[in-house]
């Protein structure tokens, strides 16, 4: 017996991950609660949305030059603005996933 086209990602919902279907009419992903698991659809679990933003940060010498940059996870947002170095946010939040 051949296993079913999509086992893995029925397995994967079955843990409790959230699954999205492609409709191929609204050129989007979709969010199903429950679903069909049709073989000729395209399912995929959903990606998780990550958030980070880039920090002006001074040297930690004493001249305060030169300065450096780096992006920042979203948990940390807070913890870098109270960081002694830290001089200001020079981008906006920014949202990706790692598929």
């Amino acid at each position: 017996m051949t296993p079913h086209v999509h086992k893995d990602l029925i397995i994967a919902w079955a843990n409790g991950a959230q699954i999205q279907c492609y409709s191929g009419i609204k050129e989007t992903w979709l969010n199903l609660t429950n679903p069909t698991w049709h073989e000729d659809a395209v399912y995929r679990i959903k990606p998780v949305i990550k958030k980070c933003r880039v920090a002006l940060f001074k040297s930690v010498n004493d001249s305060g030059t030169p300065k450096w940059a780096f992006a920042v996870q979203e948990a940390f947002f807070n913890v870098m603005e109270t960081n002694p170095h830290f001089i200001k946010w020079i981008s906006p939040v920014i949202e990706y996933t790692e598929d």
